[in-house]
Parts: structure tokens; sequence; C-alpha cells
């Protein structure tokens, strides 16, 4: 069993969930005693999807605009391709997550209650059952 445990914030995922869960999967593709993976969630909902509360503190482009100062007129300008490139990356990033779910030579039962938002359907998309 995976259980998301940060009930107070709703188990919305952080950067810590997109590293780790992407990990725990790795790790039993490798190990041959696991047959099944069941995922649940503690506290009241099963995800609120994306943690916004940390995106928006961070530079990551999924969470606020990325801007370069001009020093020279004091105006900062949006670097709009830059910006893509880096919006890009962490979705790929994300999705490799889910998608490593979704490889997993082991099968995967997402036990849903409560709220599943966002992100949360993703995951669930990604499961067998």
């Amino acid at each position: 069993e995976v259980s998301l445990n940060r009930p107070e914030q709703l188990n919305a995922m952080n950067r810590l969930f997109w590293q780790e869960f992407r990990r725990v999967f790795e790790t039993l593709n490798k190990d041959s005693h696991f047959r099944v993976v069941v995922i649940t969630a503690q506290g009241k909902h099963f995800t609120a999807g994306l943690d916004l509360a940390e995106l928006a503190g961070s530079n990551d482009p999924l969470g606020s605009d990325s801007t370069e100062d001009d020093s020279s007129s004091g105006q900062q300008d949006r670097d709009v391709g830059r910006t893509a490139v880096h919006l890009r990356d962490h979705v790929l990033e994300y999705q490799s997550t889910f998608t490593a779910m979704e490889n997993s030579r082991v099968p995967t039962i997402v036990a849903v209650h409560g709220a599943c938002i966002g992100g949360g359907v993703d995951r669930c998309c990604s499961a067998c059952v």
C-alpha cells in the first residue's frame, strides 16, 4: 500500500510528492516480491491536485511568470520563449511520475474517497483500476 499522508493540505501534490512517487514505482519494478500496489490517502479527501500554495511561492513556471530584469530600463520583460521551454520541462517531469506508474509491471489500484481534483484524476487514469 502506498498512502498519501498530507491530510491537512488535502493531500495536495508538492515537489516532494513528484520525486517520491516516481521513485516508489521505479523501486517496485525492481523488486519481484510485489504483486499489486494499492494507492490510498489519509484524511477526508483523496487529493486536491497540485499544491498551488507551494507553486505560488516558487520560481516554478507553473506557479509564476518567469521574468528577467532589464537593468537599463528598470523594467521586467517576460521572456516568453524561455518561459515556455521551462514550463514544458516541468510538465514533462510531472508527467513522468504518472508514466512510471502507468508503465509499472505491478498492477495498480487507486482507492479514491472524497474529492479527487486536477492531477489526482490524471493519477487515477494512469492506474489499472
